[in-house]
């Protein structure tokens, strides 16, 4: 291969014996991030694409309605009593290319009990993730994943983007066994007018998100935010019917080891979904797009200097004396970068803020200073924010 290393020819000793070594520039940004971001920041460039510092990596959400379930032609039943497996289901989802990265989020529902009386008005729904980094390995979650999961749920409740009263089933109703048809107004049945108001506003919605990310390229948290948030507008609540031939069920049951098992009927609600009859989710607030920044500060030393071949040794002693005495009076510039996009930047930028935002006000402003001599100051805050709010702009056509 044309980047290994050769020993013979790659390899120079100077006067002391000491062996210098020449890697390629993919073995070196591993080795060494903070050289060769500064490095980088000297040309006054980055080293993704050669990005400038207030740049952003271009956003596009691709076409992924092949991926829904075909509600018409499937009948997908989802149990109550185990609301926690219906990731099945595929209601809405987004898939977001964020430069070389993408992005898939699947939306599925299931069905929960709860008690009304104890819900208040302006009490707020979660969304449970579950964010997987897909690199080619099995096991537990890393701790980006966890986090970034972590992280959504707690922004989605912070957010008051889903009110708990816009998920409660408010009406269900019946499939007969002869006709096959579907009844939700059972006003002239007694029995079955008994059953409605039993089930009414006793059950509600819970929505799992699915996220995984591809080719992953720097923080994730903003961007798996983002596709989210696209997926919720998509996002269609279906009615719920219970079969007829499911409510009273004989269960086997015992009450001690010693006796015998009894037959006994007993109530049960196989909850199932018909999506002839959807409706769409009322969002409380508009969706925000978030964003992330970096403050890493230029430092003189790192600077690049060419000096003339033909000077001759003692003028570049001295030169190398001059420069070693200018940058103990040198000050580190701060250089605020937008959207941190690869490795290299994500290892060697300490200092970060991560930023959502809609049209009307800022939702979330996670900040987090890497060390006493770097920090953001207030005015590359401002800057972080002004940012913040053109990248909403910029992709409020794709919203």
């Amino acid at each position: 291969m044309s980047e290994v290393i050769d020993t013979a020819n790659n390899i120079n000793e100077d006067t002391n014996g000491i062996a210098l070594m020449q890697f390629p520039k993919e073995v070196l940004s591993r080795l060494q991030p903070d050289l060769v971001l500064q490095r980088h920041l000297q040309l006054g460039l980055r080293p993704s694409n050669l990005m400038k510092f207030n740049e952003f990596r271009n956003v596009e959400e691709q076409s992924n309605d092949a991926l829904i379930v075909n509600h018409s032609t499937a009948s997908q039943a989802q149990d109550n009593t185990n609301s926690n497996t219906s990731g099945d289901l595929i209601v809405a989802n987004n898939l977001l290319k964020v430069g070389n990265m993408f992005i898939k989020t699947d939306l599925s529902l299931g069905i929960t009990a709860v008690e009304t009386a104890n819900i208040e008005e302006e009490s707020f729904a979660p969304i449970w993730p579950e964010v997987t980094v897909d690199r080619g390995r099995m096991g537990a979650p890393t701790d980006e994943e966890m986090i970034a999961s972590r992280q959504l749920y707690e922004n989605i409740i912070s957010g008051k983007y889903i009110k708990q009263k816009n998920l409660i089933i408010s009406k269900i109703g019946k499939k007969h066994l002869e006709s096959e048809e579907i009844s939700y107004d059972m006003a002239d049945d007694e029995e079955n007018d008994e059953l409605l108001l039993e089930n009414k506003n006793k059950w509600c919605f819970v929505i799992y998100a699915k996220i995984n990310v591809y080719s992953r390229e720097g923080p994730i948290y903003d961007h798996v935010f983002n596709s989210l948030m696209l997926a919720l507008q998509k996002l269609t609540f279906p009615s719920v019917y219970i079969e007829e031939s499911s409510i009273d069920l004989q269960i086997s049951s015992k009450k001690s080891f010693n006796k015998k098992q009894k037959q006994e009927t007993k109530r049960t609600f196989n909850m199932k979904f018909d999506f002839d009859a959807c409706n769409k989710l009322n969002l409380n607030s508009d969706i925000s797009i978030s964003s992330n920044f970096g403050v890493i500060y230029k430092d003189p030393t790192m600077a690049i200097n060419v000096l003339d071949e033909q000077e001759s040794n003692e003028e570049k002693e001295e030169d190398a004396m001059d420069i070693e005495k200018d940058n103990t009076d040198f000050k580190k510039e701060p250089i605020l970068i937008n959207d941190i996009s690869t490795d290299i930047e994500e290892q060697a930028i300490l200092s970060k803020v991560s930023i959502a935002c809609n049209s009307k006000n800022y939702k979330s402003i996670k900040l987090m200073n890497g060390s006493n001599n770097e920090k953001i100051s207030v005015q590359q805050l401002k800057q972080a924010l002004k940012f913040s709010k053109m990248r909403y702009e910029d992709l409020k056509p794709t919203i």
